[in-house]
């Protein structure tokens, strides 16, 4: 299962990468806004509604995100017990060369009863996540 995570995890961070560099965040991004909805989408995600978290990702990358991954994330999430608190957020900004849209990543720590993992949500400029991963 890990394998398959990472494997999809890994297509979707290099479709978010390609043609894009990083540096700070764009105008259009506010650390305050991408941390509460970062938090807000986590806890989306931890509730198991499908359909509802669906309407956070962008329409592009809903097709990346099936069902079937989604319950992969809840049996990764679910040996973590309670969600205890949310950490350490650190912020990156890409810009795609080719088309000028930027991006933002948000790497968050989360700590849960029976340890920690690390989120990297990816937001396209309309804030619809372009990318959703754990480690």
């Amino acid at each position: 299962m890990k394998k398959i995570v990472g494997i999809l995890s890994a297509m979707l961070l290099s479709l978010l990468l390609v043609g894009c560099s990083q540096n700070k965040l764009a105008a259009c991004f506010s650390k305050e806004e991408l941390t509460t909805l970062s938090q807000d989408n986590i806890t989306l995600a931890e509730s198991g509604d499908y359909e509802t978290f669906m309407e956070a990702v962008d329409p592009l990358t809903r097709t990346s995100f099936t069902e079937e991954i989604y319950q992969q994330y809840l049996d990764a999430v679910a040996p973590k017990g309670e969600r205890k608190s949310f950490g350490n957020t650190a912020f990156v900004g890409q810009t795609d060369q080719t088309t000028g849209a930027n991006y933002a990543a948000v790497i968050m720590i989360v700590e849960y009863e029976e340890g920690k993992i690390q989120y990297t949500l990816g937001y396209n400029e309309d804030l619809k996540l372009v990318q959703f991963l754990i480690k």
